[in-house]
């Protein structure tokens, strides 16, 4: 709203009514039960720099260390003519070093979040509010994102997800530790995330 009134977009006297998203269709992305065995791990995004892909990559490599068992997914198309993309050549390289699976750019992320336990957008940039947050919450997922404009809207933290500095794989390994150590957090974290998902991000209420 600030940013608004100061680019002159509206002014002090207009009724600004802030809209949560897009929204997600609870009814397509239905909450699913966490899967069996090692906690899974998985970002959903663009190859880019800015979404935190390498951070996640270092985050993943230290947790691997200690957690052999745990595993780590990245999910998106490669970004081959942006300056701070990573190109499908690099892939291979990135898989080999950091023991992280990518997966190929798809239509249908559905399957992917049923077989993930904990949703990861380590993002340092202002997104709006990104809709893959909201796609993992609606699947029943917790949630692990930075203290960004968007990240954060939907996830109250220490209850729907944690909340990380950007830029900060340390935090980011932290919140990945806690969900190995404390097998339920991820049950009830994703419980508390669908809840959030149906009450407030739920499409119908947002075009409401």
């Amino acid at each position: 709203h600030k940013d608004m009134l100061d680019a002159g977009i509206v002014d002090s006297k207009q009724n600004v009514i802030q809209v949560p998203g897009s929204g997600v269709d609870t009814t397509r992305f239905i909450q699913q039960p966490l899967p069996a065995g090692a906690p899974h791990f998985l970002m959903v995004g663009r190859l880019m720099r800015d979404k935190g892909v390498y951070e996640f990559l270092a985050a993943a490599k230290a947790v691997k260390a200690e957690f052999p068992e745990a595993r780590f997914s990245i999910l998106g198309r490669a970004e081959e003519s942006n300056p701070t993309g990573i190109c499908a050549n690099d892939i291979p390289q990135l898989e080999s070093e950091y023991s992280v699976v990518f997966l190929p750019e798809t239509k249908d992320v559905r399957p992917y979040l049923a077989q993930s336990s904990v949703f990861v957008l380590p993002s340092f940039y202002r997104e709006g509010l990104p809709r893959t947050i909201l796609e993992a919450m609606a699947t029943g997922r917790a949630v692990i994102t930075t203290d960004m404009p968007g990240c954060r809207d939907p996830i109250i933290d220490g209850e729907s997800g944690i909340i990380i500095p950007p830029q900060d794989a340390a935090s980011l390994a932290t919140a990945m530790r806690s969900f190995i150590q404390n097998p339920e957090q991820a049950h009830h974290m994703g419980q508390k995330a669908r809840m959030i998902a149906e009450n407030i991000y739920d499409v119908a209420k947002v075009n409401d």
